[in-house]
């Protein structure tokens, strides 16, 4: 491996090598205080191992037949075999004095069988892996025979803590195949890429979503540029300790009130934190709703309402982890861990959305529907023709599924020029496509240099910003300033004028600008001077037809 290579490799080693150490500790630690020690320490090294392996059970779903298994994988997959065999020491060892024909015995010949099959399985697969030989069949051998013997263990002949380990292994399973039929045939770094700067959809796997979360964790706000998915993974944090918080202060009012045992108490206090988060995320909702349901553009509710679910999901979460800490240690462990797994799995959906819209390098995020001056003074006008035709546009498919649109947005200074682009381009990205937001001046720059951002990305390294060239919907913002720096507006030619600037200017481009969907946004001071922008725009990018929108004054009051 080389040098470059080593640096996520160590980091992700570092991580394994921590959940091993902690796993041990637990494992041999926790059974001198709950007695029977060998039983105990059999029964948590297993499940343990189990818990590990589930990681790499998850990477053979998302990854087997696509691309190689993973230094992580071989990772995760030789720390549960480890760990595995520490099971046999006190399982094997310990209580059965190394008597393979107790095993036997006790067990039953398919059981014991199938254990010892599975340690030799498990164990060459190991080897193969670290050799970086042997055939993909003996991974998926040992993968198979372990999630059968798992799940069933567990789930079938297990009870207590043991099904609550088998239903994380189940989670881990479901997910990752639900991740494998949603994250496309194979990753960015082997995926065919369109010809060469035509547009594309935004192509993120699990694994872009699992090195943007290693990224947000594991930076520093100081040092690198806040993130989008960095602060969602923030909310629902604080979601889940706001869901532990009230379950504790509700549990405790239930235990002064109620003439209950301690059980009634705790789902009491449980029931009343459930509830609590749900009104208010309700309400939220539904004041959020009323704000913008009869402006020029529709209000998304249906995100809304996701959200506001999410949300309360998170809290009744941590309610749940709340709960769990008045149970015994064996419960409270299976439970936090469930819940742990059931977090985990809800997030791709909004990480993902959040990581397409970061990558757009939008300003700042802004929604259409606050456009609505009846409901906001403070807002520009906006001609309902207009933002009906915009609204069909953003509603329709994307190039390269369909024509390429050109929207001419014009206005005064002050009209929210840049929050209209902003909202544009949200709008975008919330429906999955791939934005990308540039000044004008950017764009000369890059045109100058002949850039079209096919190499390294841009942006800060821990975002990584869509190239231009491939975006389905590109903003081009600040128009104006150029235009009034080249005299335009004095000379009366601004037609033919402006598309002679944006051919000295951007001609290396035009050919590429013609295959998406481009908004310029610049200022104009009358209808006329925009139809006449919006003509030359249109001229340059080969687009006939462009939709010029113009931002009337604010209403003054």
């Amino acid at each position: 491996m080389t040098a470059a290579a080593g640096g996520p490799w160590l980091g992700r080693a570092s991580t394994i090598f921590a959940a091993f150490a902690l796993a041990c500790f637990i494992a041999v630690l926790v059974p001198v205080g709950l007695g029977d020690v060998d039983y105990n320490r059999a029964r948590l090294t297993v499940w343990a191992a189990l818990l590990l392996a589930g990681l790499a059970l998850a990477m053979v779903i998302l990854r087997a037949g696509r691309r190689p298994l993973g230094e992580d994988w071989r990772g995760w997959w030789s720390a549960a075999f480890l760990m595995f065999l520490l099971h046999l020491v006190w399982g094997l060892g310990a209580i059965f004095k190394a008597d393979v024909g107790a095993v036997f015995v006790v067990q039953g010949t398919l059981v014991a069988g199938s254990n010892f099959l599975l340690t030799a399985l498990w164990g060459a697969s190991v080897a193969m892996a670290w050799l970086g030989t042997g055939p993909m069949g003996l991974h998926l051998a040992a993968s198979q025979l372990l999630a059968v013997s798992g799940l069933v263990s567990t789930l079938v002949f297990g009870h207590g803590p043991s099904t609550g380990v088998g239903t994380v292994l189940l989670l881990l399973l479901v997910g990752a195949g639900v991740g494998r039929f949603t994250s496309g045939p194979m990753s960015s770094e082997t995926k065919a890429m369109p010809p060469s700067h035509s547009p594309q959809k935004p192509i993120l796997t699990t694994c872009d979503l699992v090195q943007q979360f290693w990224r947000d964790i594991y930076g520093k706000e100081v040092q690198s540029a806040a993130t989008y998915s960095y602060t969602w993974m923030a909310d629902q944090m604080g979601h889940v300790c706001i869901g532990i918080v009230l379950d504790f202060a509700f549990t405790v009012i239930a235990y002064r009130l109620l003439s209950a045992g301690a059980d009634w108490y705790q789902a009491v206090g449980f029931l009343l934190s459930a509830l609590v988060v749900s009104y208010w995320e309700y309400r939220a909702y539904s004041t959020d709703a009323a704000k913008g349901s009869d402006g020029p553009f529709p209000l998304d509710t249906r995100l809304l309402r996701d959200n506001a679910v999410i949300a309360a999901g998170y809290m009744i979460i941590g309610a749940l982890v709340g709960w769990a800490f008045h149970l015994t240690l064996e419960w409270a462990l299976s439970i936090v861990l469930a819940m742990v797994v059931l977090s985990i799995v809800l997030a791709p959906r909004w990480l993902r959305q959040k990581i397409i819209w970061q990558k757009a390098a939008l300003p700042y995020l802004a929604r259409l529907a606050d456009f609505n001056p009846k409901a906001n003074a403070n807002v520009a006008r906006i001609d309902p023709a207009s933002a009906q035709a915009l609204w069909e546009i953003i509603e329709a498919a994307a190039p390269p599924a369909a024509s390429p649109h050109l929207v001419v947005v014009g206005g005064a200074i002050g009209s929210g020029r840049t929050t209209f682009g902003c909202g544009i381009g949200t709008e975008f990205s919330f429906k999955n496509a791939c934005v990308r937001y540039l000044t004008f001046n950017a764009l000369i720059e890059l045109a100058a240099a002949g850039n079209f951002e096919t190499g390294a990305s841009s942006g800060p390294p821990n975002i990584g910003y869509w190239a231009w060239s491939r975006s389905q919907i590109l903003i081009v913002d600040d128009l104006g300033p150029m235009i009034t720096a080249a005299g335009l507006r004095a000379s009366g030619q601004m037609r033919q004028g402006l598309e002679n600037l944006l051919c000295a200017y951007l001609s290396p481009f035009a050919a590429a600008l013609s295959l998406r969907n481009t908004i310029w946004i610049t200022d104009a001071d009358t209808p006329a001077e925009l139809s006449d922008m919006a003509g030359a725009i249109g001229a340059f990018c080969r687009n006939p037809s462009p939709l010029a929108i113009a931002l009337e004054p604010k209403v003054q009051r």
